[in-house]
């Protein structure tokens, strides 16, 4: 199964330089982890799902971004690249082998040691 992102989103993956709404790449994440991913995940999950985004997308190594201070600018520079690049990329999610799945409350407190996790329980659901 694969998925149609735009070439801003798998930029952003693979260049680590933010080239699309921040929505856009966190659909991208979820896809590819192939559960929800929480924004303190994001980095950690980012940095699996590049390498295989090259692997699917090896011309996408060869992109170089230029300093870019606005939106504008940014939409700019992935217009040039549409006539190479294209303004979209199918991708497929991550294997089982390259994600690692850590619980986002557990992964928290391991990434901000002595900050107290305070789950917030809705009436039916079950507490973590």
């Amino acid at each position: 199964m694969t998925k149609t992102f735009s070439l801003g989103a798998v930029l952003t993956v693979t260049t680590d330089i933010m080239l699309c709404p921040f929505d856009d790449l966190h659909e991208l994440i979820e896809f590819m982890a192939g559960e929800p991913v929480w924004i303190h995940q994001l980095t950690r999950v980012a940095n699996e799902a590049k390498p295989e985004l090259l692997r699917q997308h090896p011309d996408l190594a060869d992109v170089t971004v230029p300093e870019l201070s606005s939106w504008a600018e940014c939409a700019a520079f992935l217009a040039t690249l549409a006539a190479v690049y294209g303004t979209e990329r199918e991708v497929s999610p991550l294997s089982r082998e390259d994600h690692t799945s850590v619980d986002p409350l557990a992964e928290f407190a391991m990434n901000f040691p002595g900050v107290e996790v305070v789950p917030v329980v809705l009436d039916g659901e079950v507490a973590p």
